[in-house]
């Protein structure tokens, strides 16, 4: 696996940047950190969104300067990670009996979800909805008047509660019934 080229120009972290990261890996709200950095405090939530989707940009190819790229972290960490023991040891009234190699069970289980997640193989934590529409099904129980077979009424919430198109607010024959 080659290593990643940067899209586009060559990017650099400015000095607010760097600062922010800095007051960031200190412990620092974003907020907080986006203002010691010499950022605007008006907006410090809005500002320290944008600095750290630049940063974003940034950090694979710094990472890839400083020799971490992928494939590199890949064969140099996560998979040794995969064939991880740990010697346990059994002893019985204070003295060791017996020692065993044994596979680090969660130490590979820890890998490999990493390994999925660099893959993106997870699905995403945080599902973001772009509309709130919900449609409601109502269930009607036959009445005199009314055929067993029909299909039951559909109420989409997106219009205004109580019209059906004609504007009354009186349902859809607009003398106050539905049937």
């Amino acid at each position: 696996m080659k290593p990643r080229k940067p899209a586009g120009p060559r990017r650099k972290l400015t000095h607010k940047a760097r600062k922010f990261l800095k007051h960031i890996l200190a412990g620092d709200s974003p907020s907080d950190a986006v203002i010691k950095a010499g950022y605007s405090p008006k907006n410090p939530t809005q500002s320290a969104n944008q600095v750290l989707n630049s940063c974003r940009k940034t950090v694979p190819q710094l990472l890839n300067e400083a020799g971490l790229s992928e494939s590199a972290l890949i064969s140099a960490y996560l998979s040794p990670l995969l064939k991880a023991t740990q010697t346990r040891f059994f002893h019985h009234k204070g003295k060791v009996k017996a020692v065993r190699e044994v596979a680090a069970l969660e130490t590979r289980t820890t890998a490999l979800e990493m390994a999925f997640k660099l893959h993106g193989s997870f699905a995403p934590l945080k599902q973001e909805t772009t509309s709130r529409s919900v449609s409601v099904i109502v269930l009607d129980v036959p009445r005199p008047g009314k055929t067993v077979g029909e299909a039951p009424a559909v109420i989409d919430l997106k219009k205004p509660a109580g019209t059906n198109g004609n504007g009354n607010g009186n349902g859809a024959n607009g003398n106050g019934s539905h049937g």
